[in-house]
């Protein structure tokens, strides 16, 4: 391969170099280049002239760990079982969880380390930590396809783990070592990991409070009403009827049950993610800083971004680097917020358009340090979010979008605002700001108007750099010949409620068998018992259809006599694709099922479990 020095760095013709810059719950409408006149996000514009806008990207689950796990297997998440079957969006919601990303699946960066490679991820993961194994350093390398070989931590040995947890006993030849990490990036194909392997919250700002402990208490009372109320009016019939004591009654009514709540107070509070120690960062297999400080966070992130692309390229005297993959994961812009004091109130959107602006001030620095390299040129950059905006948490929240109909174009129309947000369907959820460079292989300045997911980023990558795709199935298709052509690429387009069907997009028209279950008046759900809307909620039979060519915002369903030939077409599509789902569903527990695990918690220095970097 021809290769050219230029000012102490290496260009090269060959295989591309590979970046992924995901935001986390950045909203359509949250930037310059999709429509935004009051927010500055001036790096991210000039990548989006620089390369083609995909107007029409789509995740195919509108939350966070589903989505992350499509985009680095091109598989809908339903196959790798990186979904809740639970009737709600529910992601990974403890770093204690015993189960991750399985090992059978197929990332880019598996795909691109075979190629040869320098894989470096930096932010977040949310794929899974720890598994629920007996691991030693012999048995580490003797992972099966599903990582289930060696004894879990179930009957006794569960009890030997929790024994040597609650002793802080250190872990020896044969016993369970509960913190292996084995489901980290490091054993996905990632040479090198800093980030936080599970999400951002409020929880991780100490001067904010997702949940006070009165009300806690108030949703647990709630949420196992369905369980305490018939036991109680159990036990109360058993003494009335003579099979139980008055005393008894009172023992188990004023002392065991509160003993519960207690227990249930303490568990929730302490071992998911309203515990602030589950704000973990990871470098690699270790636990650096607990709680993370999330003040300089984006700061550190950009360094080692930057300190990647400039540590790997410069080699003037040396043989030619290998081609990189970085994959820059951001923890922004999901709640809480934060940002360097020098960044505070700079957006007139306050902290949440604060935290938009230093993320692309991170975009500019990684983009010059490519600039600076000599290989912008051979880069094939994306850039996306992992699902809609957080409307629940309002102004803290980012911003749907609009889009244009085909009647409202030009500079004086605003367009119609995207239905929905972050855990639903509708567009808000899942229709998300996409952007594709590799000059001068793809066009610049262009628009990409036809309906694309980020499941394709994998194929896409596998034509640019002459990797073979994996053998098992694929939900993505390639991207680069159609980005030149501007010809559709999917068929039909399916979304997903966990593991249910809500909606497919066939052309330009969008289809609903399910849609979330708004509160009165709104379009989510800020009272939600899991913060976010019940994605199964009402049902459409027959389902609901929208031209989003006239209608973007999906406000009126079309009759069902006037796409009779659509739902046909659809409908036989969607057969097939269930069918095939049978065939290739993953039995693998995802992390969004199951109850964390105490002894599975990260813990830096037990029993305070707090630490901090050290520069």
């Amino acid at each position: 391969l021809a290769c050219r020095c230029l000012g102490g760095v290496w260009s090269t013709d060959g295989p591309p170099n590979v970046v992924i810059l995901l935001v986390d719950d950045l909203g359509y409408g949250d930037l310059g280049c999709f429509g935004n006149t009051t927010l500055s996000t001036p790096n991210i514009d000039s990548l989006a002239r620089d390369g083609v806008r995909l107007t029409d990207l789509y995740v195919p689950t509108p939350v966070c760990t589903p989505s992350r796990s499509s985009l680095l297997t091109g598989r809908h998440a339903v196959r790798t079982g990186m979904v809740s079957d639970l009737g709600m969006f529910i992601a990974g919601n403890s770093p204690a969880l015993p189960s991750g990303l399985p090992h059978s699946e197929y990332t880019i960066a598996e795909m691109l380390k075979e190629k040869g490679y320098d894989t470096h991820m930096v932010g977040k993961w949310h794929l899974g930590i720890n598994d629920n194994r007996c691991m030693t350093s012999d048995t580490e390398s003797d992972l099966d396809a599903e990582g289930l070989e060696n004894q879990s931590c179930a009957g006794w040995w569960g009890i030997s783990c929790l024994l040597r947890w609650l002793t802080g006993a250190p872990t020896s030849e044969g016993d369970c070592t509960y913190q292996n990490g084995m489901y980290l990036p490091i054993h996905h194909g990632f040479d090198n990991y800093y980030g936080m392997p599970v999400t951002n919250t409020e929880t991780c700002d100490p001067l904010y409070t997702i949940y006070s402990d009165d009300y806690l208490i108030v949703w647990i009372l709630r949420m196992g009403a369905s369980v305490l109320v018939p036991v109680v009016v159990v036990l109360f019939f058993s003494t009335i009827f003579g099979f139980l004591s008055a005393r008894s009654f009172a023992q188990i009514t004023f002392l065991v049950i509160p003993l519960a709540l207690f227990i249930a107070h303490y568990y929730i509070s302490s071992y998911t993610l309203l515990a602030r120690n589950s704000c973990i960062l990871y470098r690699n297999n270790e636990l650096v800083e607990q709680p993370v400080v999330l003040e300089t966070l984006t700061t550190r992130f950009t360094k080692e971004a930057v300190g990647f692309i400039e540590n790997h390229t410069r080699s003037p005297t040396g043989p030619r680097p290998a081609p990189f993959f970085l994959f820059m994961s951001y923890v922004k812009v999901h709640t809480a917020l934060f940002t360097e004091p020098y960044n505070k109130g700079k957006s007139i959107h306050g902290e949440y358009g604060d935290n938009v602006m230093e993320m692309d001030w991170s975009v500019g620095e990684i983009r010059s340090a490519l600039d600076s390299a000599g290989v912008t040129e051979n880069t094939l950059v994306f850039f996306t979010s992992d699902n809609g905006p957080y409307l629940e948490r309002r102004q803290r929240g980012g911003f749907q979008g609009r889009s244009q109909s085909a009647e409202c174009t030009g500079p004086d129309c605003e367009g119609a605002r995207l239905k929905g947000g972050k855990g639903q369907t509708w567009e808000g959820g899942i229709r998300v700001p996409g952007i594709v460079s590799w000059p001068p292989r793809i066009p610049r300045g262009v628009d990409f108007t036809h309906p694309v997911s980020v499941m394709d980023f994998l194929p896409t990558i596998a034509t640019a750099v002459g990797a073979p795709l994996p053998k098992m199935h694929l939900d993505g298709s390639d991207l680069l010949s159609n980005l030149a052509t501007n010809e559709p690429v999917h068929d039909v387009l399916f979304y997903f409620c966990g593991k249910q069907n809500t909606a497919a997009r066939y052309g330009h028209f969008k289809i609903h068998y399910m849609t979330a279950a708004w509160e009165d008046g709104l379009e989510f759900c800020p009272n939600a018992k899991f913060m976010l809307c019940p994605c199964h909620g009402q049902v459409h039979d027959p389902p609901l259809v929208y031209n989003l060519l006239d209608d973007p915002g999906e406000l009126s369903p079309l009759p069902s006599d006037e796409v009779a030939e659509v739902l046909a077409h659809v409908q036989a599509a969607r057969h097939r694709f269930l069918l095939d789902l049978q065939n290739d569903t993953h039995s693998f527990p995802g992390p969004a099922e199951g109850l964390a695990r105490p002894w599975l918690m990260p813990c830096c220095d037990f029993p305070t479990c707090q630490c901090q970097e050290e520069e």
